[in-house]
């Protein structure tokens, strides 16, 4: 996997808090996700089974012998968002060129009421042409478009190399721009992205520090290990905003916490163990 820690590993989708990293949900990367004549014809019968796995082979050997990729989901970031924010209404998205595109921006904000933030790619048929052009420009210097409820801004950060970002969240000249006093000349608009787009990898780090994963073969015994690391930090997070005085100038708070979730969960088994039997035949025993 590249630009990522691990060498390998089993993707997932993830919605966190930027501010916390509480994850609000995530969703496992199993392949293209089947369309409805797909699934019909799955279920038409063993002959139109044994084609469609044909197909499939067929598809394989291609991508071996380099003639193909096979079919790839289309619109797969803008179809992941929509997933993982699901329940999400009145908040600020931010995402990274994969899923940020005009289409995913209107969705959010007329269907959810929520705003989009990130940078996108140069390829997007929604950019003028005014923002892409980069010869005759300054570098640290910034290109601003407007529509009525979208801003995108294009700031050149080095020589013949542009930042392009999307926000539906800075509508006002003023909220895009900022007081421009760095040193950089950034505007507020790539100021507020950069402050907000760490909370996955941010995530990664804290479930990493302390960890129940364990050697294994087995995927689904590795999903699971995942499962238990995020549930416990985000059980971490609520216990530390419902009690905020709990533990004050200790600076191991999460250690502490996860060794008193894990008794919390084993005395029971423990206690239960340990009580003697109570009927007679067994009492006589023992």
């Amino acid at each position: 996997m590249p630009n990522k820690p691990a060498r390998y590993g089993i993707k997932s989708w993830v919605a966190c808090d930027a501010r916390s990293s509480y994850a609000w949900k995530m969703q496992l990367y199993t392949g293209k996700k089947p369309t409805a004549t797909a699934a019909a014809s799955s279920a038409a019968g063993r002959e139109e089974r044994e084609e469609e796995e044909e197909k499939e082979e067929e598809k394989d050997e291609g991508r071996k012998k380099g003639k193909g990729r096979g079919g790839s989901e289309k619109n797969q970031g803008t179809r992941v968002v929509l997933d993982v924010t699901k329940g999400l209404t009145g908040r600020n998205i931010t995402c990274d060129n994969f899923f940020t595109s005009y289409e995913l921006a209107q969705r959010l904000l007329l269907e959810r009421n929520n705003t989009l933030l990130g940078t996108i790619r140069k390829n997007k048929p929604e950019l003028p042409d005014a923002l892409l052009a980069l010869r005759g420009r300054r570098v640290l210097s910034s290109k601003f478009a407007f529509t009525r409820d979208t801003a995108l801004v294009s700031y050149l950060a080095k020589k013949n190399k542009n930042v392009l970002l999307l926000s539906t969240f800075h509508t006002r000249t003023a909220d895009v721009v900022g007081r421009r006093q760095r040193a950089d000349n950034k505007p507020a608009v790539i100021l507020d992205y950069n402050s907000n787009k760490g909370g996955v990898d941010n995530l990664d780090k804290v479930v990493a520090t302390y960890s129940c994963r364990r050697m294994t073969a087995r995927w689904p015994l590795a999903v699971f290990h995942n499962i238990l690391d995020v549930s416990s930090y985000n059980a971490f997070v609520i216990w530390r905003e419902l009690n905020p005085d709990w533990l004050p100038g200790k600076r191991n708070k999460r250690r502490v916490f996860l060794e008193q979730l894990g008794k919390a969960l084993v005395a029971p088994l423990i206690e239960r163990r340990t009580r003697l039997p109570r009927a007679e035949a067994a009492a006589a025993v023992v």
